[in-house]
């Protein structure tokens, strides 16, 4: 059970409202406490979903690695099922289970993302080896897209265990669909 009560979502203001139909999740149910940003968060996670030159795999493997590293079990369960939509196998997920970056497990590009996500989340340096490597396989907006994303899932992952944000749990990749949709709708407005 949350520390705090959700909103009433009646008593919001009609646009937040809006935005709770699109984003129905828990996460975003308790950022409504903060009516004035919680739009910009939803269609900064839609961009994260949908705008990214960040491949899809390698975005679901560095958020649950921040799940895991965050001990934000909210997101962990997030994004199981559309990190298998996006290809990241039941072995890969152990493996950030048990902190296990390897090539055992991970091709070079996702390797030199998942061990760039780790020093940012331990940082607030990253070594210069692993920055030279990370280059080597991402763009330089790719870099900078991985930075925010692992900033972002920080974020709601510690709105999640502050507030003891109760669960969803995704069966599929409806959440993934809703951001992409919602993402489109903001590029036509």
């Amino acid at each position: 059970m949350a520390r705090i009560p959700y909103p009433e979502t009646e008593y919001l203001p009609h646009e937040v409202q809006d935005v709770l139909r699109q984003a129905n999740i828990n996460i975003f149910l308790m950022w409504a406490h903060s009516v004035n940003t919680v739009d910009i968060i939803v269609q900064l996670g839609a961009a994260q979903f949908a705008k990214l030159e960040l491949p899809r795999t390698i975005r679901e493997l560095v958020t649950l690695l921040g799940a895991r590293t965050n001990q934000a079990d909210y997101e962990w369960v997030q994004h199981v099922a559309p990190s298998k939509a996006a290809g990241v196998t039941d072995e890969q997920r152990a493996a950030l289970e048990r902190h296990e970056l390897t090539d055992a497990y991970f091709n070079p590009q996702e390797l030199a993302a998942l061990q760039l996500a780790a020093a940012v989340q331990a940082g607030p340096q990253v070594p210069d080896a692993i920055f030279d490597s990370a280059r080597q396989h991402l763009s330089d907006r790719q870099l900078v897209e991985l930075v925010g994303l692992v900033g972002y899932y920080w974020m709601l992952g510690r709105v999640a265990t502050v507030f003891q944000v109760d669960l969803n749990v995704a069966q599929g990749t409806e959440i993934y669909d809703a951001g992409v949709q919602l993402a489109e709708h903001t590029l036509e407005s």
